[in-house]
C-alpha cells in the first residue's frame, strides 16, 4: 500500500481549476476555500472571483484561517469577517471529504465544488443513503491527474458540484450551460469565448 502523504496534501494542478471555471462562474461572488494547502486552488480562482477566502487546518500553511473544515464554526467565522460566501470550491482530504461537504452545504449560497476520487459515489454505509438524497447536481469527470508530479494518480476524479442554499428557492443560475456529467477526453484550457453569467452575493 502506498504510504499517503502527509496532512493528505496534493497540490491540485491548475488545468482543473480552469477546466471547472470554464462551467460554473464565481464572478461577484465570495469563494471559500476551506483545505487551502499551498493556494493552488486559489491562485485560480482569485482572478475571476469578487473575492477568495483560503483556510487550512495545517499551521504550516499560509492561509486566512487555520480551522477545521469538517466543523461549523470555520464558516461561521468566515461569514462575520466577510459575510455571506457564494462559492465553496477545494480539493479536500478524501478520508475528511464527507464531512466537509455536508458543512459546506450548510454555509455556499450559491454552491459546492470538490474535487473528488469517482469512488466518492460508491454507496458505503456513512454517505450512501445521504448520496440517495442528495447526488451532484453537475459533474466534470477529468483525465487522471499528476498530483504528485511523478505519474498521474492511480483513481480518476471529477468535479462535483452540489448547489447551495440560494440556488434551488430562488432560481439562482449556478452553472453555463453544460450537461449534467461530462466527461474530459484531455486537459484543455477554457474558452475565452465562454459565455459568463453574474450572479449576486
Amino acid at each position: 500500500m502506498v504510504a499517503r502523504r502527509k496532512d493528505d496534501f496534493y497540490q491540485t494542478p491548475q488545468f482543473a481549476t480552469m477546466e471547472l471555471l470554464d462551467r460554473i462562474s464565481v464572478l461577484g461572488s465570495r469563494v471559500l476555500e476551506p483545505c487551502a494547502g499551498d493556494g493552488a486552488i486559489a491562485n485560480v480562482l482569485r482572478p475571476q472571483a469578487r473575492d477568495v477566502v483560503t483556510a487550512d487546518l495545517s499551521h504550516r500553511r499560509r492561509a486566512d484561517y487555520h480551522a477545521d473544515a469538517r466543523l461549523p464554526q470555520l464558516y461561521e467565522e468566515v461569514g462575520r469577517d466577510h459575510g455571506r460566501i457564494g462559492w465553496i470550491i477545494t480539493n479536500p482530504p478524501f478520508s475528511c471529504a464527507f464531512d466537509i461537504l455536508r458543512e459546506a452545504l450548510q454555509h455556499a449560497e450559491l454552491g459546492v465544488a470538490l474535487l473528488l476520487r469517482l469512488s466518492f459515489l460508491e454507496p458505503t454505509l456513512d454517505r450512501g443513503e445521504w448520496l440517495a438524497a442528495h447526488p451532484p447536481q453537475r459533474m466534470i469527470v477529468t483525465p487522471r491527474i499528476s498530483f504528485t508530479g511523478k505519474g498521474t494518480d492511480s483513481v480518476t476524479t471529477a468535479w462535483m458540484i452540489w448547489p447551495g442554499t440560494l440556488v434551488g428557492a430562488a432560481g439562482v443560475p449556478m452553472l453555463r450551460t453544460c450537461p449534467p456529467i461530462e466527461v474530459l477526453a484531455k486537459a484543455r484550457v477554457p474558452s475565452e469565448q465562454a459565455t459568463l453569467v453574474d450572479v449576486p452575493v
